[in-house]
């Protein structure tokens, strides 16, 4: 089993670098390796090779401090822990909110 731990002291996996940690978790999968990740990319990309049948659920548990995750077959994590890989999450909602915000009021000056 993989786990794949999310801690501030990981590895940041680059956007340009993630199908090479998703190939080092494939050739591990069946071994005992933690792989410690400080980005959101990785657990987004497993999760997303989970979805797609190319990775067992059962092979992955993800940490976060003292919570052990596990995904199901359509990658969904549940019970989510606030501030584990939310930041991406955040970041776009406030984009949106706030990008909705300015429309609005450029509409009402009009």
């Amino acid at each position: 089993m993989v786990t794949i731990e999310y801690c501030r002291e990981g590895l940041p996996v680059s956007d340009f670098d993630y199908d090479e940690f998703l190939d080092l978790v494939k050739l591990n999968i069946d071994n005992d390796r933690t792989f410690r990740v400080s980005t959101t990319i990785p657990i987004y990309a497993v999760r997303l090779e989970i979805v797609r049948g190319k990775i067992d659920c059962k092979k992955v548990v993800f940490r976060y401090f003292d919570c052990l995750l596990m995904a199901n077959e359509f990658g969904t994590i549940k019970d989510w822990p606030k501030g584990f890989a939310d930041k991406l999450n955040a970041l776009s909602e406030d984009l949106l909110r706030v990008a909705c915000q300015k429309l609005r009021n450029k509409n009402l000056t009009k």
